[in-house]
């Protein structure tokens, strides 16, 4: 068998020709018509869009009428003072929080910190 090159110059390959069933992505119709994003409107456009009548919720936004509950706040403030700080690459606390938590009750028994690995 011999080793087949590409000359620098040579034009690239050809897309795969959606109207080729062979080459052409096997989806079904639900999952194509899905748009590949969904940009995000702000409440305030939506509010404007309706005349300024305000609205209850958009869920699909992690917005609610409520706003953050009081032990939110109070669990947001506390952690204002440290927010300077830089969080730890090791993620030691949450780890050992983690494995304390799954060991609890025999959930997952005998799970150690190094049962855990926190990804970004």
């Amino acid at each position: 068998m011999t080793a087949r090159t590409t000359s620098p110059n040579a034009a690239p390959a050809a897309p795969p020709n959606a109207a080729d069933p062979v080459s052409a992505p096997r989806l079904r119709d639900v999952i194509a018509a899905i748009p590949v994003t969904v940009p995000f409107v702000g409440p305030e456009t939506l509010a404007r869009a309706r005349g300024g009548r305000p609205f209850r919720a958009r869920l699909g936004a992690n917005e609610n009428g409520f706003g953050p509950s009081p032990r939110a706040i109070a669990a947001m403030a506390d952690a204002a003072a440290s927010a300077w700080r830089y969080a730890d690459p090791t993620s030691f606390e949450l780890i050992a929080a983690l494995a304390a938590h799954l060991d609890v009750g025999g959930r997952c028994p005998g799970v150690s910190p190094d049962n855990i690995v926190i990804g970004e």
